[in-house]
């Protein structure tokens, strides 16, 4: 008996791990009965035959293929893209880790009822509305018209040549043998992973010498690994972008075989110093060799310098002006090498310089040492003697002097010492008209020739002369109170001593649209205030402590307010931000009596009324107390169509002088007034500039009781932006597109409009940055009828400026439209320097409308949909 027990325990032993086998089995793989019993009605070339430029809805056809393409990898965002034996389709999903459904390899059905099929641009993609603008399949739905099958059942890629890759390729994953990345790509970075921009990598197919683009995104998990060095096959999805093919690959994986001999070597670009590429100029065009390394001595940021160029020298050593094929980002300072190998060495107008270098052949690369560039102490004798060897060096003359003009901006400076004189030329920088100094110091500067020996400043810092202008860096600068500011004037205008400086809290709102945008005023705290009028618009903000140089300049009276006139901006500079001024509580009589002793000073009026209008853009609005009334003006705020209210509370404001005295609120959170309007609320205005520094490459939620104010300058009506969006500007500074939770049906073009942007989702949409989410009643109209003056620039200018300028409007003269008859969809937009897309939404209203011939002028959007473009809005942005 004890036997036959043990034998039928072994047998119930050997069962249950049998049993347990067998689950494991199960969890790791469904069974095939618990499939989809789906049957393909219809192939995918099948729907791609239907699509138009508008989505066409599909009907109960069921596809069946295969996932070729996911998002894990980052490569392509809320996209699947899925094969059958006819063709591909790329499905727009709007949900993140989508590959945890339907990874690379299931076989999926797709039931079409209720999707539709779209030709966006050179390709088609399924979607789930015929709202182009947000067609994406919603993430509660989209499984159910996607329904996996099996796993594990990769697609084998298509062997193909550049010379037979057609449209029918376009979404399918395609071989290419016998390729490699081209000198300038292979071995650097898939992508730009700090700053998350994506870039085309050229690659190189050697039987035929072809060359096609692989996109990589900067959001790729692996955009900061290198590209291979080597030669070999490439598996991707192919693609095209308005004309151009594109390769997507999913991972580096698709490009592990790159480990053959290359078909074109890398070129063996051996170090050289400066001196020696400078020498292999002989007196004509020669072809250069080696690579340099060195330090950015040019400013990027003034103008001194055109976009494409930049000057590089040697520490103690020689120095080279380098033109690149495209704008480039090397700061002042940046420690770069250049490969120079096959690029032309030249002089242009006497100018010693690497004419038509790959931009992609200049590295910024960590500097070892902490290497600066220390000007050579000379005399303008000897930069004239030593001209051509000191040539793009950086020199600085010591015991000199400026004349031949008033500014900066004119085209006779010269810069003097007991040597001799020397042309410095600033014609075309951003602080051509700031004033130049009159008094004697030293100048430092880059060694230029432009038909002729001159020199060029970076900035005016590099200017440290006493006496006027702005020639200030270097120099020692003797704060004084404002109050000792504002006793110079004595009732005529004044000048300001040398080296004097003043600091304050900024106490106006440039937000808030209640001063001019040349204007600032500043107090300290406890103590006196003062306006300061810049001689252009600025970006300080309330509560920003700042240091403003005034030495010689204008201390006067504007309509009976004292100000510091003509104020260059470059004079001030931010110390700290987030402070605040305590106001002082006062009656409406004191402030009458101490008017010009509290002029640009904070004040508080405690149990106050309004009235003498209904609004705050209403011209009669008067501030009572039990002492008396006085004038408090808002008429071009930014919320001038805010009700005011119409109970008893505390108003702050500045006190201000336009031929009398006034009291000027920064915005509405400065009446604290029950009863109407919106006086005491605790939102906090920030600038366009500042709501869009929130996002920094990631979504972000905004702050709680956070506004921006602009103006409108997108137009609904005429429908070349989706109905739920508007793209807002703030007056000289930034944009940004608001996206609202419903249809924008009251607010135009022109309008100036407060949104409070609380709780709502900044984030990237294909590129363009927009807050979204947006209640429609959080958006307020102050007033109508307003203008931006679009930013006059190049089309190379927008180019290089594209993500700064983003949601701002701008103007190009002389340009042309070509690529299509109408303005329906993509067109082109070129002048002399560059092209760049437009795009017409084809329900625009004029989306039929005949394109212009020849030149025009054109004044758009610049905006971004994967890719940088234009939009206008309607047809008279276009003369």
């Amino acid at each position: 008996m004890k036997a036959r027990y043990f034998n039928f325990s072994a047998f119930l032993l050997l069962v249950t791990l049998l049993a347990f086998s067998a689950c494991k089995k199960e969890f790791d793989e469904p069974p095939i009965s618990e499939l989809p019993n789906l049957v393909a009605t219809a192939t995918i070339a099948d729907v791609i035959a239907l699509a138009s430029t508008s989505p066409v809805a599909l009907g109960d056809q069921v596809l069946e293929a295969t996932v070729i393409a996911d998002d894990k990898s980052g490569n392509f965002y809320k996209q699947l893209v899925i094969q059958d034996s006819t063709a591909g389709l790329r499905i727009d999903i709007d949900a993140f880790s989508i590959y945890n459904d339907f990874p690379i390899g299931r076989k999926v059905w797709i039931k079409c009822k209720g999707l539709f099929i779209w030709r966006d641009g050179d390709v088609v993609a399924l979607v789930g509305s015929d709202n182009t603008n947000n067609s994406r399949l919603p993430q509660s739905t989209y499984r159910q018209f996607i329904i996996g099958g099996e796993y594990n059942k990769p697609v084998t890629p298509k062997l193909k040549t550049l010379s037979t890759l057609t449209s029918a390729d376009y979404n399918t994953l395609i071989q290419l043998d016998n390729v490699e990345f081209a000198d300038c790509f292979a071995g650097s970075s898939y992508a730009y992973a700090s700053t998350q921009e994506s870039k085309n990598a050229e690659l190189t197919e050697c039987s035929s010498g072809g060359n096609v683009i692989v996109r990589n995104s900067g959001f790729a998990t692996f955009a900061n690994l290198l590209m291979p060095t080597e030669n070999g096959s490439i598996i991707a999805v192919f693609n095209s972008f308005s004309g151009t093919s594109q390769l997507f690959i999913r991972d580096p994986n698709d490009v592990s075989s790159m480990t053959d001999t290359r078909c074109v070597s890398l070129a063996n670009y051996a170090s050289v110093s400066m001196q020696d590429l400078r020498a292999q100029f002989s007196g004509s065009a020669a072809t250069a060799v080696g690579k340099v390394r060195g330090i950015v001595i040019s400013d990027p940021n003034t103008g001194q310098w055109q976009s494409r160029n930049v000057v590089i020298q040697e520490p103690n050593g020689s120095g080279m002006t380098f033109r690149f094929d495209d704008d480039h980002s090397f700061a002042l300072g940046d420690y770069v090498e250049v490969k120079v190998g096959g690029a032309t060495v030249d002089e242009f107008n006497g100018l010693l310089q690497v004419n038509n270098l790959p931009l992609c052949r200049a590295t910024a690369l960590p500097n070892p040492g902490g290497i600066v560039i220390n000007p050579r102490v000379t005399t303008v004798a000897d930069i004239t003697a030593n001209a051509n060897a000191w040539e793009s060096t950086l020199v600085n003359v010591p015991n000199s002097n400026l004349n031949g003009g008033t500014t900066y901006g004119d085209f006779g400076i010269m810069l003097n010492d007991a040597t001799g004189s020397m042309g410095l030329f600033s014609g075309f920088s951003t602080f051509g008209s700031a004033p130049i100094p009159t008094g004697t110091g030293d100048v430092t500067a880059v060694v230029g020739d432009y038909n002729g020996i001159q020199l060029n400043i970076r900035n005016l810092s590099d200017v440290n002369i006493t006496g006027g202008g702005t020639g200030t860096g270097g120099t020692n600068f003797n704060q004084i109170s404002i109050q000792d500011a504002r006793n110079l004037f004595t009732g005529a205008a004044v000048t300001a001593p040398d080296t004097t400086k003043i600091v304050g809290i900024v106490i106006s709102d440039l937000v808030g649209g209640n001063w001019v945008d040349q204007n600032v005023v500043i107090q300290e705290q406890g103590g006196a205030g003062i306006t300061v009028r810049f001689d252009a618009a600025h970006s300080f903000n309330l509560g920003d402590e700042i240091e403003v140089k005034i030495s010689q300049l204008s201390i006067e009276e504007f309509n009976g307010l004292l100000q510091i006139n003509g104020v260059p901006l470059a004079n001030a500079t931010v110390l700290s931000s987030g402070n605040a001024i305590t106001p002082r509580v006062a009656t409406v009589a004191d402030i009458t009596a101490n008017a010009n002793a509290w002029e640009s000073t904070l004040v508080n009026v405690q149990t106050a009324t309004l009235n003498g209008g209904t609004t705050y853009g209403d011209f009669g609005i008067m501030l009572n107390d039990a002492t008396g009334s006085i004038s408090m003006f808002s008429a071009f705020s930014n919320f001038t169509g805010t009700a005011i209210p119409t109970g008893t509370g505390d108003v702050t404001g500045v006190v201000g002088d336009y031929n009398g005295t006034q009291i000027n609120i920064r915005n509405t959170s400065d009446v604290n007034i029950s009863g109407g309007g919106t006086g005491g609320g605790p939102t906090t205005f920030i600038t366009i500039g500042a709501a869009r520094a929130l996002f920094s490459g990631s979504a972000t939620t905004a702050p709680a009781s956070t506004s921006i104010a602009g103006i409108v300058i997108s137009d609904k009506d005429n429908e070349n932006i989706t109905d739920r969006n508007l793209v807002l500007q703030q007056t000289g500074g930034s944009g940004i597109i608001v996206r609202f939770a419903a249809a924008n049906t009251t607010l135009s073009v022109g309008d100036s409009i407060t949104v409070d942007i609380s709780g709502g989702d900044i984030s990237e949409f294909n590129g363009l940055l927009q807050v979204s989410n947006i209640p429609n009643a959080n958006a307020v109209v102050a007033s109508s009828g307003n203008l931006i003056t679009p930013r006059v620039a190049t089309v190379a200018d927008i180019l290089a400026n594209a993500e700064t300028w983003e949601s701002t409007l701008v103007v190009i003269n002389g340009a042309t439209i070509t690529g299509a008859t109408t303005y329906s969809g993509t067109t082109t937009v070129a002048d002399a320097s560059a092209a760049i897309d437009m795009y017409t939404r084809p329900g625009a209203t004029f989306s039929l409308d005949n394109v212009p011939a020849g030149s025009v002028n054109v004044t758009a959007i610049v905006s971004q949909f994967t890719g940088y473009q234009l939009n206008i809005r309607n047809t008279t942005d276009v003369q």
